[in-house]
């Protein structure tokens, strides 16, 4: 019997990002004891999150093992617990429809291996359910899968790396004209944003991709755009009474 909550041994993880490969842990080893608190700590990206979801049993490792009181960690299990850093798991529900999704899956009995069924009109963002909807009949997705696709970006381009790596994958859009700016959706807040500020923003700025300063007071100077010409001739002034 061993002494340890929690064994992680030798765990690796890897992620496919534009075709090419990312090892986004390598060799993880930690042990956790009965009654211990621990904190990981690391940069953006460093795959603090990813452990934790391996931990959980919500995704697999590539290399390794995880044990749970000496058990095998294969899957989501009620002696471990996770909290998100995005309190919905599904976009278009609520945060109580999402907390009730479980009870409904165990009283409906689909099976989370099996094919998305189809579900009842939402009174969420309609748009954002008929993309995700599609996105599983077209990919074939199963429901399960259609999550893990879905849980950090929320259906979006999701971008995983290093701050030179993200701004790789930035710079090949915005240079190939697939883009000409980006909406940054951090994976909670304030401190998703502010790794994105600290470490990825600097280097675009060194690649000269990223202003230094506001160039002008308005919306209008700082998108570079020119003020339009006025088409509606002005009245003449009225001439000053002798």
């Amino acid at each position: 019997m061993t002494d340890s909550r929690i064994e992680i041994a030798r765990v690796a993880k890897d992620f496919t990002v534009n075709g090419r490969p990312l090892r986004a842990l390598d060799g993880i080893d930690l042990t956790v004891a009965p009654g211990e608190f621990v904190t990981i700590v690391g940069a953006s990206g460093c795959g603090k999150s990813t452990l934790l979801r391996i931990v959980a049993g919500l995704d697999p490792a590539h290399d390794g093992a995880v044990r749970h009181d000496g058990r095998p960690v294969t899957g989501p299990s009620l002696q471990r617990g996770i909290v998100f850093q995005e309190p919905r798991l599904f976009p278009w529900l609520t945060v109580a429809e999402n907390i009730g999704l479980g009870l409904e899956n165990a009283r409906t009995g689909y099976d989370l291996d099996g094919p998305l069924p189809e579900p009842p009109e939402t009174n969420g963002p309609k748009s954002r359910q008929k993309l995700l909807i599609e996105r599983a009949r077209r990919d074939n997705l199963t429901i399960r899968e259609l999550y893990l696709a879905i849980a950090g970006a929320r259906g979006h381009w999701q971008v995983v790396g290093t701050a030179s790596q993200i701004a790789d994958q930035l710079e090949e859009r915005f240079r190939s004209g697939g883009a000409d700016g980006f909406n940054v959706m951090a994976p909670y807040l304030p401190g998703g944003l502010e790794d994105f500020v600290t470490h990825v923003v600097p280097e675009l700025r060194r690649r000269g991709l990223f202003r230094e300063a506001y160039e002008g007071r308005t919306l209008r100077d700082h998108l570079g755009l020119p003020k339009p010409v006025h088409r509606v001739p002005r009245a003449p002034a009225r001439q000053a009474a002798e």
